[in-house]
Formats: structure tokens, sequence, C-alpha cells
């Protein structure tokens, strides 16, 4: 009888060395490393027992005991860290926190180790032979029975994460059945065994169960492929996949973000976790049940307004009730912009061309068909309407060459001395062909207030043809104020404003959720139509709602091109603020 048993036990260890080699060569697959050195320790416990049930002796018996509670102690917290590797979860596990898990174990083994220690784990200890075998014969101290149920436990926290695919795919339910087979008839020998039920309530059973064990494993290897098509590839590649794609994604329950990708995090302004219990619509601005599938939504993110497609799938559970719902935002930004640059520059050529042209014409034909003698008197006023409808053609040709250049920017993020922008941008108005204004003009009609040190880092051609743009449109405008029209000269560019002349340029330092500058121009003239802020602001124009021409537009599709933001003030003459981030964590 003795002979059999720990014959058993034993040659039980060459299965599971075969088990292990076989695994071994597939150590490349998850988890499949930590299986192997698994199994390596379930082998030295099948070998160790089995030497023991040979060892009469209690010195010689007191020496391999702890090679034994050694062995046993591999088994949970590999078995653990072997399932969370293979279903996916690699990430929960450090080397700090695989060493915290094995503490109790090593600690316990070095308490059996020593002779004055061992009887507060193990009391009454004595060898008790049956049938012939050296077994042993101890009760289990609250400090023995708290390190069990401690393994125990690590071994069913693996359990539980090897079962969740009882719930998956067929093929990852197979896999999980195996895997579960595996540990549990050797586990369930073993706490027989400290229980001291069964037939044989002083020989443990664990290391002959092994050998049932390692066939089940074998049918799993050879017939069930439990290495291939990992369920750590499918998890992990899901994660990939989700954060790898470019669209922001949330995963939303009852309206609150329970995940979001990275994409997502980029949008809402910070780490995806942050996003976890917000609701959706507060950090959107957005409620994505109302939104129209037809419809962009605007939504304003840290590198400014950006519209986005909106399209939600719900997520149903196992009984088929909706549970949740993901939400991707698609960005259609620069697909609105094409096309409201179509539509912008369709109804100017249509509109502002075609009449003004309309009108050279037949002012020429007027002029033409004038036989009087005072006909160069009578020609003068003609003459005025059909230079001031030129220069509008001129107009309308500089600001779409204007939209040209910045479609085509393709300019980096460098840091930018604003003041030095500024003053560009007011020479380019005086260099510009539409002459708004000369050099010494534009000295006494606009203030500049902008301190030499203020930089920003953003792209310089287009932040310098907003400001020149709205420097324009101001001077346009403010030569209607009375402080112009009464000759009133301001400080020279180069001095502090003094706040007399009727445009004034200013730039400030704001920092409420992320450092920006905002460039601020001013003028006291008759303020913007607000029709065409209207126009602005609805993001189209139609034959009701349309501007002048495209000088906001410029202003518009610029400011967003650095990635900022435009308003405008129209209670007390013009207030345009454009405000700029600092794109400091931004590659050139």
């Amino acid at each position: 009888m003795v002979s059999a048993i720990a014959a058993s036990s034993l040659l039980s260890a060459v299965p599971l060395v075969a088990t292990a080699v076989r695994t071994w060569r597939r150590r490349e697959m998850p988890g499949a490393a930590t299986f192997v050195l698994t199994t390596a320790g379930a082998a030295l416990w099948a070998v160790s027992y089995g030497v023991a049930l040979f060892v009469f002796d209690p010195g010689v018996r007191w020496a391999v005991e702890p090679v034994v509670w050694l062995a046993g102690g591999v088994m949970p917290v590999g078995w653990f860290v072997f399932a969370l590797q293979y279903t996916g979860r690699a990430d929960l596990l450090s080397r700090r926190r695989v060493l915290a898990l094995a503490a109790p174990a090593v600690a316990f083994v070095a308490l059996v180790a020593v002779p004055a220690t061992r009887p507060l784990l193990l009391a009454g200890y004595e060898v008790e032979p049956m049938a012939g075998a050296a077994t042993v014969e101890y009760d289990l101290t609250a400090v023995a029975w708290t390190y069990v149920v401690y393994s125990y436990l690590v071994l069913g926290t693996g359990l539980v994460a090897v079962g969740e695919l009882l719930v998956s795919r067929a093929a990852y339910r197979r896999r999980a059945v195996v895997l579960m087979l595996v540990v549990v008839l050797p586990s369930a020998a073993n706490l027989s065994y400290y229980l001291g039920v069964g037939p044989l309530p002083r020989v443990d059973l664990t290391p002959i169960l092994f050998s049932l064990a390692a066939a089940i494993y074998g049918y799993g290897l050879f017939r069930q492929d439990i290495l291939d098509l990992s369920p750590a590839t499918r998890r992990i590649g899901r994660e990939v996949a989700l954060d790898g794609v470019g669209d922001p994604v949330f995963i939303v329950e009852d309206g609150l973000v329970v995940d979001a990708n990275e994409a997502a995090g980029e949008v809402a302004g910070g780490d995806p976790s942050d996003s976890f219990g917000r609701q959706l619509e507060r950090l959107l601005g957005v409620s994505p049940d109302g939104v129209d599938p037809q419809d962009a939504v605007l939504v304003e993110t840290p590198e400014g307004r950006r519209e986005f497609d909106v399209t939600t799938a719900p997520i149903e559970g196992a009984d088929g009730r909706r549970i949740g719902q993901t939400v991707v935002l698609h960005d259609v930004s620069d697909r609105v912009r094409r096309q409201q640059r179509i539509e912008v520059l369709n109804r100017t050529l249509r509109h502002n061309i075609r009449n003004d042209a309309g009108t050279i014409l037949g002012l020429a034909e007027l002029l033409r068909t004038e036989d009087r003698e005072e006909s160069v008197e009578f020609a003068r006023e003609p003459a005025a309407v059909i230079a001031e409808t030129a220069s509008d053609l001129v107009d309308v040709a500089q600001k779409a060459r204007d939209v040209d250049r910045l479609l085509s920017d393709d300019a980096s993020v460098e840091p930018v001395a604003v003041r030095e922008v500024v003053e560009a941008a007011i020479d380019d108005v005086a260099s510009d062909d539409l002459e708004v204004a000369t050099e010494a003009e534009l000295d006494r009609l606009v203030d500049v207030d902008v301190n030499p040190d203020l930089t920003v880092r953003t792209r310089r051609p287009g932040l310098r043809l907003v400001v020149k743009s709205l420097v324009e449109n101001a001077v346009e405008h403010g030569r209607e104020s009375p402080r112009a029209n009464g000759g009133e000269v301001a400080a020279a560019r180069g001095a502090t404003a003094s706040g007399t002349a009727p445009v004034s340029v200013t730039a400030r330092v704001v920092d409420d959720g992320g450092r920006a500058v905002e460039v601020v121009v001013a003028d006291d003239g008759p303020g913007v139509p607000e029709a065409e802020l209207a126009a602005l602001e609805a993001g189209s124009e139609t034959a009701l709602r349309h501007g002048s021409g495209l000088g906001l537009w410029v202003i518009d599709w610029g400011t967003r091109a650095v990635g900022g933001t435009v308003t405008f003030d129209t209670d007390d003459g013009t207030t345009a603020t454009v405000r700029v981030p600092d794109r400091a964590d931004d590659q050139p």
C-alpha cells in the first residue's frame, strides 16, 4: 500500500513535467511562462510529498515538511498571476504586488522550517503511519488556518478571473472549463486533507490528483488549443483598438461616463480617467440623446471650438436590456469649414461681384452714351461710384487671397512675440492693396498697448492675418468716430496708449483652465451690423442672412486656424476679443 501511495505521488510529477515542457515551447503566449512556473511548483509538491511518505524518522520528516509547504505556497500565487495574464489583466500586476502576494507563503514556510516556531502553526505534529505510509497528524493553529484561508482566497480570485470567460464566446468557455478543472480538482483534494475527511484522512491526495489535472490540461492543449486565440489578445486588443481610434469614444451609463479612450480625454481636457462618473452632457455641453444624426454638434475643447458628428450605439446585457451606450464623436470641423467657405465664397462671387460688376457696367454705358458738352462735369459722380465699386471688388479679391493663404498655411507652432505680430499686422494694413490707411494715418488712428515681453506659442501667420483683418475693419469704421474726425492725435505706436485714438489694440494673459493670450481690438465706430454677426454665429449664410463681404469670415477662420475663439461686443463701438491658447504642449 505504501508503495502504491508514494509511487503515485512520485509518478504524478512525470505528466506535470511533460506539461511544463510542452507549455514552455509556447512561452510567448500570455501567461504561459507563469503556468510553467506553477506547474513546476506542483511537480515539486508531488516529489517532496512522495519522498516524505517514505520517511518515518520524525527528525528527517520535519526536514522534508518545509519543502512540501513551499511547493504548496507556489500554487495559489502562480495560478493567480497566470489567470490575470491569461485573461488580459496583466496591467494589474507589478513586481511589488506579486511579492506582496507571495510574502505570507514565504513567512509561513520560514516559520515551519524553524523548530522553535513550528508549534505556532502545526500543533501536535507526529508521524502516524497509515497503511504502511509515513503519514503525519497535526492540528492547524489559528495562524495556520489564516494562511490556508488566504491561499484559497488568492486561488479563488484567479478562478473568478478565468470564470468570467464562461459568459464569453463558446471557444473561450471551453478553455475556461478546462483551466478551472485543472485547479479545482487538486484544490478540493487538498481542502479535504486539511479538514480530515475522506477514506484516507491523513493522506494528502493533492499530488495524485495532479495527474488527472495534467491529463485534462493536455486535452485542452492539444484539442482546444488552450494557448491559442488567447483571451488576453482579445481584451488587450479591444483596449488598444479603443485608444488607437482617433475619434473620441465615451462609454456611458445613465448619462454618466464609465470609460473613455485617449482621444476622448483630449476633447474633455484631461486624462480619460478624469471623465469617470461625470455627466457627459456637462462634459461636452451636448446631450447625445438629443442630437440629430444629420447635424454636427459644436463642442468647446481645449483646442477651441470643434464640430463633431455624434454616433451612438446601445449596450445590452445578457438579458437584452439596455444597460448603457457608446458615444462616438467624429471630428468634422474641416469638412464643415470647407462647406462654410464654399457657401460664403459662392455667395460673394454671385452676389457682391455680380452686383458690383453690374454697377460698373451700367455707369460705364451711361458715360459712353452721354454727349452733352458738360459731360466732364456730369461724369464726376458716376466715376466716383465706379472707383468705389472697383475698390470693393479689389477688397473681395484681397480677402479671397487671404483665405487662400490661410487654407494653404502649414506653419508650425512656435513662440510668438505678440507685440511684434501686432505691429507687423498694422504694417500689412498700410502696405495692403486696399490702401485703407497710410502708415502716418495708422499712427494717428491706432493705439497699441502690448507688453513687448508677452509671448504665446501659436501659428504666427494665422494670428498675424487675424490681427490685420481686425485692425483693418476697426480703422475703416473708427474713421467715423468723433475722435477720429476731431483730429486728436494719439501716442505713437511705440508708446503706451493714451486712450484718445479711435482704435486701440491691447493684449493680456488669461489663465482659467489653461494659459491663453487675449488680443483685444476696439474702435468707437458704429459697430459691426447685427446681420453680419448673426451669419457668423450661425456658421452659414442665406439670402436673408449674410454679410457684406469676407472680412469677418477671414477673422473667424483665422482664429479657428490657431485654435482660438473670437467674440464681438457692439454695445459701444466694436470690441473684438481674440483668445489664443498657448500651445506649449504641442510639437512644432
